[in-house]
């Protein structure tokens, strides 16, 4: 049997509870426009996606008066107001990386995030 000593996380929705941040995000951008988003939108249409899926989703199906451009780039910006003000661990992440640290695992941490979002989220 093979001995592993290495950990690989993702770390939006695996790490850090950023699906609640997005959720929050797509929300605000609805209501700016008088229209509804709810979580089982949001949980249906929105994860797995790329961002400019979701834009274009978003403006297509909510009949957003913006660009796909525009739409990433509000998204981008909104989320990251959300992020700066913190980010919460998700249950038992921090019980299982304090765990790992004390078997002496190396962790690595995987993401499409940009890095000043990533160590953003990560401070």
């Amino acid at each position: 049997m093979k001995n592993y000593d290495t950990v690989i996380f993702d770390l939006d929705g695996l790490l850090a509870d950023t699906e609640t941040n997005w959720y929050k995000v797509c929300k605000e951008l609805m209501g700016s426009y008088g229209k509804e988003f709810t979580l089982d939108a949001y949980v249906r249409d929105h994860s797995g996606k790329t961002i400019v899926d979701n834009a274009e989703l978003y403006i297509k199906n909510y009949d957003l008066p913006l660009t796909t451009e525009e739409c990433v780039d509000w998204l981008i910006s909104t989320e990251m107001r959300y992020v700066e003000k913190g980010v919460p661990m998700m249950e038992g992440a921090m019980e299982l990386l304090q765990y790992l640290r004390e078997k002496s695992y190396k962790v690595i941490l995987g993401t499409s995030s940009k890095l000043d979002r990533a160590l953003t989220i990560l401070k």
